[in-house]
Parts: structure tokens; sequence; C-alpha cells
């Protein structure tokens, strides 16, 4: 379409667009209504599409010129928005009469995604907290692997039954005299019964052979639900009791796990826990180089880049919301949740803006490369081919915000690659709730997970727990990994 745009400027992120839109493109917008106009309306007298468009400009012209407005408007913007770094919603503030023997003129005032110098962003001094790896981490890990090669045994010794254990019993459940159940063999599992929860409080410590009587309550959640929280007299006998046996790390069970050896097996743990201890805190550091370079570069910030990232934090939480089962909708927030939300959303917007600002100053770009390698990540973390992901990029349009997310991520590497960093032990763990939040793909390096963390970040979680997971298993089965870890 044809206009002129001139642009002023009426604070640092303040932008007044002056348009004029040429008469012809006025006219034949104009025309085109009226003659949508006269083909629909209907005036006694004259037949569908013969009303003179005289009556129907002195009818309808308030009408059709507010439309018509909307429709250049609208256009003109969006067309001039695709080269501009406009943030947050445009307002219109002055219009011309939309008659179209003449330019149609109109301003609409909008913010712009601020262009910063960021000073001090090489050589920024920060600590990277990064945990030791100890014998116990390294124990409990491998203890971890090797429980998924456990084993049900019978107990053939004397010792009692524990907490854990599997054990066959004869069953009697009576009530008022009344004969509710009669079992000469049934399995009671001492953590997990599923019909007759209650019953193993008076197993755990009997032994082979040994029979007991006492009144018990049955779990409400037993599937047997003729009887579930039904008081009743339990009478029990142990046949035999089975246990879940871990076996002891060797060669042969280590190479049951992929790995050439036992120690093998303790080298490779104790690296890829070396590795999630780096990782963790290189992503700390990331975060302390955004908190001291925008603690330390003052600039103003658009409303709307901070509600883009409010509303993205929202969204975030309620996802995770209904991978935890429950319904998004029901999500509230207190005044101070709010504000703590609000506080993290502005500071994303603020890094954003210092990431931008360091990329344009050190020529930081996106390479062809650069895109297709991140693909490919993308496709090894999916477990799905590389030309599924290049056809969901192409099809949702998502390649400008894919390459926006790569150049984040090499200017963040690009900062830490020429900080000052002090390794130090990490503080004690405490409420993190209201950390900041940067826009980063990174690992976020946490030992804690949930449903909603990304496929890889999930693996890092597995693999620094000691659990056997690899890139080939989709992320259910990463998160069934965790779940029964």
């Amino acid at each position: 379409m044809q206009y002129d745009m001139k642009i002023e400027e009426v604070s640092t992120i303040g932008r007044k667009l002056h348009f004029t839109v040429a008469s012809g493109e006025v006219k034949g917008e104009l025309d085109r209504a009226y003659r949508d106009l006269m083909r629909k309306v209907r005036i006694p007298g004259f037949r569908p599409g013969k009303v003179p468009r005289k009556m129907i400009e002195a009818r309808y012209a308030p009408q059709v010129k507010h439309e018509v407005f909307g429709k250049l408007i609208e256009a003109a913007y969006r067309e001039a928005a695709r080269d501009l770094p406009v943030a947050g919603r445009p307002e219109v503030v002055e219009q011309g009469d939309v008659r179209g023997d003449t330019d149609l003129t109109f301003s609409i005032e909008v913010d712009f995604r601020p262009e910063i110098t960021v000073a001090g962003h090489k050589g920024v001094a920060v600590e990277m907290p990064v945990a030791k790896v100890t014998k116990a981490d390294i124990d409990r890990a491998i203890g971890q692997r090797l429980a998924s090669q456990a084993r049900i045994e019978e107990v053939s010794d004397d010792r009692p039954v524990q907490s854990g254990d599997l054990v066959v019993t004869e069953l009697k459940l009576t009530q008022s005299g009344s004969e509710l159940v009669n079992e000469p063999g049934t399995m009671i599992h001492t953590v997990a019964e599923r019909y007759y929860p209650g019953v193993e409080t008076l197993l755990l410590g009997m032994k082979t052979g040994e029979e007991k009587s006492e009144e018990v309550t049955i779990g409400q959640h037993t599937e047997n639900e003729a009887i579930a929280g039904e008081t009743v007299l339990a009478t029990v006998k142990v046949i035999t009791i089975q246990a879940h046996v871990v076996p002891e790390l060797n060669d042969e069970v280590a190479k049951a796990l992929d790995f050439e050896s036992a120690k093998d097996m303790t080298a490779s743990i104790k690296k890829q826990l070396a590795e999630f201890a780096e990782n963790t805190g290189k992503n700390q550091a990331r975060v302390n180089v955004l908190e001291t370079l925008v603690e330390s570069n003052t600039f103003d910030v658009p409303q709307g880049m901070i509600d883009e990232q409010l509303s993205a934090l929202v969204d975030e939480l309620r996802m995770r919301q209904a991978y935890m089962g429950q319904d998004p909708k029901n999500l509230k927030f207190s005044d101070a949740e709010m504000a703590d939300l609000r506080t993290r959303a502005e500071f994303a917007a603020r890094a954003s803006c210092v990431l931008d600002g360091v990329a344009r100053q050190e020529s930081i770009e996106v390479s062809d490369d650069d895109l297709q390698a991140k693909i490919a990540e993308m496709a090894e973390q999916r477990g799905q081919p590389v030309e599924a992901i290049q056809g969901y990029i192409e099809q949702e349009g998502a390649a400008d915000m894919l390459k926006a997310r790569i150049k984040e991520e090499k200017t963040l590497d690009w900062l830490i690659d020429n900080a000052t960093i002090t390794t130090v032990e990490p503080a004690e763990a405490d409420d993190q709730s209201t950390a900041p939040v940067v826009s980063s793909n990174k690992s976020t390096g946490a030992t804690d997970w949930t449903k909603s963390m990304k496929k890889a970040e999930l693996l890092d979680v597995a693999k620094a727990k000691g659990l056997t997971v690899n890139t080939k298993m989709t992320k259910p089965q990463i998160i069934e990994a965790l779940e029964n870890a």
C-alpha cells in the first residue's frame, strides 16, 4: 500500500509515527466499501444492488468512513511495524478525515524496544558455585543404578518381615462372625498393597510360619471396594517372605548397565556428576552476569515488554499445574505473588535488552549453521527426525523466534567466556521461588524437577540421580524413570 511515515521521538522509548496514506488508496478502499454495502442494503423502492451511491452515502457515510479508517490504519501500521522494534500496543492519537479526494493523515504512539549501549560487559566479575562431587554422591548414584537391576528372591534366613517385602500369607478376614475373605495363599506388599491395605501392619516383624490375629481397618484406596474402610478381624500366617535384592557392583552387573567394567562405571558416574555440577554452576553464573549488568545499566523499558514476560511466566506456571494433574484455570495468585512475578518479568525484560545490546556491540549473529545445529539438537532431544522439526518450524513461522533464542544463548556464552569467574562452594539450598527468570534455553541444572522441564533438562537431572537414561528415550520415558527413582 502507498503511504509515507515519519518517526518522532517523544521519550527515550516512546515514538510517534506520523502516517500519510495516498488519496488513491483511500478512494479505492471507500469505493470497495460502498460497492459491498450497495449489494447488501435493502431500501424500499429500489431493487437489490440498484440503490444510488449518493443515497447510501447520505445514510451510511459515518459507518463506512469508520470501517475504512480502521482497515487503512491497520494495514499501514502492520506493514511499517515489520521493520520497527515496536513493543506493546499502539495507540491512535491523531487522525484526519477519510474523504477520498485528499491524503489521509493519522498518528500512532507506540513504545520502541530500547537499543542500549551496555557498559562494563567485558570482564564482569562473577561467582560460579560448583559443588564438589563426594564419595557419598557417587555411592548414592551407583546405588540408584544398581536398584534398576534388583530382583525378587525368597528370604532364606530367619529374619522377620521388613518394610518393602512381599509376603505370601494365609489370610482370613471376618466381621461380626461373618467370613469376608478366605485366601490360603495371597501376596501382600508391605509398602504398596492394593487389595488389603492395612493388613501389612500385622506382618511387619513376623517370621515365616508365625500366625497372628488382630483388628485392622482396610484402607479406602483398596481395589476391593466391598471392604473399603471396614474394620475387620484379620488372621494372617506367613508362608514365605520375598525381598528385592540389589546386586553388589561387579564387572558383570556393570556390563548389564552398558559399562565396560565396575571401575569404568564408577569413573563414568563420577564424570557425569562433575559435569552436572559444572553445568549447574555455569547456569548460575549466567544469571549472576545478567544481574550485574542489569543493575549497573540504567534505562527505560517498555511496559509492553514487561507484560509479555509476565504473561509468559503465568503461562509456564499454568502449564506446570496441568502437568501435575490440576486444572490450570484454578491457579490463583495473591497480591504478593503477583508482585513477585512482575519483579521477575521486569528483570527478564531488562535482561533481554542487555543481551540485545551486547550482541550488537560484539557483532554476535546467528548463522545458518547455528540454526541447523539447534534444529538437530531439538530433533535429538525429542527423538524425531530433523526433517520433522524443520517442517514444524516452517509451518509455524517460528524461524525468527528460534534465531532470537540462539542469539541470546550465544551472547550469554560470550559473556561467560569473557567474564572474570571465581569458583565458590554453593550456598545452602533455600527457596528459589523469587529467583530471576531469564529467556534462555540452557539447562536449569536443578536437582528437583517438574514435568514441564525440557527433555534435555530432565536427562541432566536423571543422570545426576544415577538413573540409566539416554537421548533415545522419549520425554515420558525419562519422567517415568524419575518418578520410579
